[in-house]
């Protein structure tokens, strides 16, 4: 019976063949000599002592005679990316093709650098417990070339496949916006909108919603008892005025200084200064609110336990004190209204920045205006109001207010953090009922709101103004589109136009409609980040102080007379020298840096040594256990840490347990202490299952202490504390051996070249100086609004000064783009687009691509019968691994519209609609054309499935639908027959197909 495959059944064979290729040269890397394998450009003997003749310009393999006279092999055992590299890789325009395509630098310094590393044994990310950046970076770079090469390698039958392959995740179709006139109902929400999400709906994050909605002085929340007068002939001496001056300051108080000391030595005068920060604290599973009340010292020791309960973590850091207020201008007429309508209010016409008298640093400012329906003629008016006709009220510490918010929103966004004993604790004391809450208090939070009101009404100003622009983008980028898949000369006409024409005035529609687009989405950006967001102001002043100190004049006539090419060679030079043979300048920069990293991490792990010895009398036996297996545990002399890896994974324990429980086999560790781990373990492990319990019912008596398993959990910080300590003293070696600092020179030698060529000729200096200008112009313009100096304080000129500033600089910027494309004369960034161009056409092979080059695996297959494939069982196999894929994408899509229902059925907080409404607006302006390029949803979905990233999954899903699809993953399919026909027959088709 002659062997057939269906369609999809050859689609599938051909994906699990390449992963099944690409897995195994990802595991060949674990081989620190793996590129003596690899091929061009590299070396198959040792590259430190092979020292060949420098071979300029390779871009294709060897010829037979050189592969015969050298030491660099003729084929590859890595097809998938030796094919990447010397394509996609070593073909990028931006980089110099005179050295990238020189086998010295592969060799003399990438393939030293890498074996040099390699031999060095950092953690694995098992070890972390967490995905290293190595680990994420693998990931990717899986995920890019499994995409290219399953997108860019057809089969004899997959455009069939890909005709009968109707998977999508939801309703793909593109939304016409032209057809909504009205923007306030489609995009814009209103005031009163704005008002409800900011005030009422919950912004839940990890179960928690934090907002820091007042500051109170002491005496405010806790005011003096009136003390009634007793009699005309009590003495100024009574007790009474003795605790009234003692409570405040009086002239007479500086007469005498043991009077001034004994004042200043009473708590209830400082504590009357003291700023207190009122917080309403809502529970997502009880639906309870309330509100609690805290001093930056309360701040102060949360963040001291929370680095207790989690030794090693990398937590939100506590803002810095500021003592910026702001001032709301409101006019006593609209208040007397408010008054009388029985609630506090603050419908502003400005806000003024204000601070205390010893504030050193000004806040931030913003305005509002009680009704949308004044005209400009009568704003003009107001502003002539008699001062006896406004109200000024004073909101001290509102950055500190802000910066708090956002602190406790960024600790909650930690699940381990949001459900920790400390921050319980932290919420669970100093409640207060809201109806307890003073009439200041309250008016105090409703001024607050109007200031957090105005920020948002601004942004939304900014979006109206994007999707005004989107709407006269939106054809045109259709178009756009298009014209980029089908013309491959469209981006190149474009590039040209750039370089022709002198101004933007004189440029096409679509690029002027993309110009304008880019220009508000610009604005809004600035405003988002310096004035928009609770951690703007921080930001802002170290600009600003960047800004003042940056030498702009000394830079400007360097870049003037300077060769860029002699310079950039100086300050190679400068970095990389290694005097007498002793450390670079770099290499002693970056050492210093871990220097202190590893005094922090020694700090760190000690002061947890000698918590975890006064937890346990057995403290000192693990701990010394730990060390030895991290740092003196070479070639596993001490203990085969791979081996644990195996056994922690097969029994779904940590590893530091698994650990102990094998030194305690080995005698190295006792039963007791053991036991006593375990023991502490079980508490842990229980403790951190019970993801549902009420945190609310922890007492200010708890202490950290307190914390079930807490000793295991110390064991496990001290753990990562030590491999992290291992790896910076690894790096450290890193930095100070030649390999990286040699390879860093020569990459960047590659980057610079191609840029300083074109940059000599662009007149760096005239833009340089233009980019003083326009930060001049910006940092002025918020700092003035920021102090209230500004006329910028009415409600829309904050978003229109912003915007004319982007717009007064607009030509320097296109002129400086222009002086680049003109000056181009290595065609740099024409050749850029051409090789985009060239992706994308790769892309499209297999699912557009001639049959001339595509593989006929049903071929392949009876060729592989030759060598001893069994077809029948590689059927069977191929049968079972479509029916597991149809399986994933089920469930995948099942978890993908759970997912999508439970968002539309339930309310947006503030920041996912202020989020939607960008995405709405930018989906518009930029429609997506993933699918035009060959690449839709069920490909990419099938990606996932094959590299093991499901982050697009991660959220709080139903937790059925994800046992469900942990089992069909963790379902092992048999391939063993695909493997056997990858060895057999498919790498050396790769390399016949790929032109190896």
């Amino acid at each position: 019976m002659p062997f057939e495959l269906s369609p999809a059944e050859e689609h599938y064979l051909k994906r699990e063949l390449l992963k099944q290729e690409l897995l195994r040269e990802i595991q060949c890397f674990n081989d620190p000599h793996a590129l003596r394998k690899f091929g061009f450009p590299f070396t198959s003997g040792d590259p430190s002592t092979d020292k060949k003749k420098t071979h300029h310009f390779k871009s294709a393999k060897p010829s037979v005679s050189e592969a015969s006279s050298e030491s660099t092999v003729s084929h590859t055992d890595y097809p998938l990316l030796s094919h990447f590299l010397q394509h996609f890789v070593m073909k990028v325009p931006l980089f110099s093709q005179e050295m990238i395509q020189k086998e010295d630098f592969w060799q003399q310094k990438v393939q030293v650098f890498y074996e040099h590393f390699m031999q060095l044994q950092f953690s694995s990310s098992f070890d972390r417990e967490e995905l290293t950046k190595r680990r994420k970076l693998g990931m990717k770079l899986s995920k890019i070339v499994l995409l290219m090469y399953n997108s860019g390698i057809g089969c004899i039958q997959e455009s069939d496949y890909f005709q009968q392959d109707k998977f999508k995740l939801a309703d793909n179709a593109e939304q016409t916006y032209r057809g909504n006139k009205n923007l306030d109902k489609f995009v814009i929400p209103t005031k009163e909108t704005l008002k409800f999400l900011l005030t009422e709906e919950p912004y839940f994050i990890n179960g928690w919603d934090f907002n820091v909605t007042s500051v109170a002085a002491y005496l405010a929340l806790y005011p003096e008892p009136q003390v009634k007068a007793k009699s005309p002939s009590t003495t100024p001496s009574s007790s009474s005025s003795w605790m009234k001056s003692a409570l405040a300051f009086a002239p007479t108080s500086f007469s005498s200084p043991s009077k001034l000391f004994s004042k200043m030595s009473l708590t209830s005068h400082s504590a009357g200064n003291r700023y207190h920060f009122i917080t309403r604290v809502r529970q997502e599973r009880t639906d309870k609110s309330w509100y609690i009340v805290k001093t930056y010292s309360d701040f102060k020791q949360l963040a001291s336990d929370l680095s207790k309960e989690f030794p090693g973590k990398e937590l939100a850091k506590l803002p810095h004190r500021s003592k910026v207020g702001v001032s709301t201008t409101t006019s006593a007429k609209a208040a007397e209204n408010a008054d009388n309508e029985g609630e506090p209010s603050t419908p502003k016409e400005k806000i003024i920045s204000s601070f205390d008298n010893n504030s050193p640093a000004l806040e931030e400012v913003s305005s509002l205006q009680e009704s949308d329906e004044k005209t400009e003629g009568n704003d003009d008016f107001e502003e002539f109001e008699d001062a006896t006709d406004t109200i000024t009220r004073h909101l001290p510490r509102e950055k500190m207010r802000t910066s708090f918010r956002k602190y406790l929103r960024s600790l909650a966004e930690d699940s381990e953090v949001a459900r920790s004993v400390s921050l319980s604790k932290f919420i669970s004391t100093g409640k207060w009922a809201a109806e307890k809450l003073p009439m200041s208090v309250i008016q105090d939070i409703k001024n607050r709101e109007s200031v957090d009101l105005e920020n948002l009404q601004n942004q939304v100003a900014f979006q109206k103004m994007a999707f005004e622009q989107t709407l006269e983008l939106q054809d045109s980028m259709k178009e756009f589109k298009k014209l980029i898949l089908k013309d491959d000369e469209y981006l190149i006409t474009l590039f040209r136009e750039i370089k022709e024409k002198n101004s933007v005035t004189e440029l096409s529609t679509p690029l002027r409609s993309f110009m304008g687009w880019c220009k508000i989405n610009l604005s809004a950006t600035i405003y988002t980040t310096f004035l928009g967001s609770d951690g703007g102001y921080e930001l802002f002043t170290q600009v600003k102080r960047l800004h003042r100190l940056l030498p702009y004049t000394v830079m400007i006539q360097v870049l003037k007379i300077a060769n860029p090419m002699a310079m950039m060679k100086g300050m190679m030079d400068l970095f990389m020298a290694r005097p007498f043979g002793g450390n670079s300048l770099l290499q002693s920069m970056f050492s210093s840096v871990l220097t202190d990293d590893l005094k922090s991490q020694f700090k760190l792990s000690r002061e947890l040594e000698a918590t975890i010895c006064s937890e346990s009398k057995f403290g000192q036996e693990i701990i010394k256990v730990l060390s030895t297996a991290i740092f003196k545990n070479e070639d596993n002399g001490f203990v085969n840490m791979e081996e644990l890896h195996d056994e922690a994974t097969s029994m779904s324990m940590p590893l530091v347990l698994v650990l102990v429980m094998k030194c305690s086999e080995l005698d190295r560790v006792s039963q007791d202490a053991l036991g006593e781990v375990l023991e502490s373990y079980s508490l842990w492990k229980e403790w951190n299952d019970a993801q549902n319990r009420d945190l609310t019912t922890v007492n200010s008596s708890t202490s950290i202490g307190d914390v079930p398993g807490l000793f295991f959990s110390h064991l496990k910080g001290l753990f990562q504390i030590y491999i992290r300590e291992r790896d910076k003293k690894l790096m450290k070696q890193v930095w100070q051996d030649p390999e990286l600092s040699q390879l860093l020179k020569s990459m960047i030698a590659i980057f610079y070249e191609p840029l300083v060529r074109i940059f000599r000729v662009s007149k760096m200096d005239v833009a340089f100086r233009n980019f003083e200008k326009f930060m001049d112009d910006l940092v002025g313009l918020l700092d003035d609004v920021m102090k209230g100096q500004s006329m910028s304080a009415t409600n829309f000129n904050v978003v229109d000064a912003i915007n004319k500033v982007v717009e007064k600089h607009e030509d320097s910027l296109f002129q400086f783009i222009h002086d680049i494309c003109l000056h181009d004369e290595q065609n740099t960034f024409e050749n850029m687009i051409t090789y985009l161009t060239t992706i994308v056409k790769f892309l499209q092979k297999s699912k557009y691509g001639n049959s001339e080059n595509r593989i006929d695996l049903t071929d392949l297959v009876n060729e592989s019968t030759k060598d001893g494939l069994d077809a029948v069982k590689l059927k069977k196999q191929v049968q079972n691994l479509v029916e597991s894929k149809k399986a994933s994408r089920q469930l995948y899509q099942k978890i993908v519209e759970s997912r999508t229902s439970k968002a539309a059925g339930r309310k947006l907080n503030l920041k996912e609609a202020m989020d939607q409404k960008w995405q709405e607006s930018n989906d518009a302006a930029m429609p997506h054309a993933v699918a035009e390029i060959g690449l839709n949803d069920g490909e990419l979905v099938d990606l996932d499935l094959d590299v093991g990233d499901f982050t697009y999954l991660q959220d709080d899903e139903e937790d059925s639908l994800q046992r469900g699809y942990q089992d069909v993953l963790e379902k092992e399919v048999d391939v063993s027959e695909i493997s056997n026909m990858t060895k057999l027959t498919f790498k050396y088709k790769l390399r016949e197909l790929l032109n190896l």
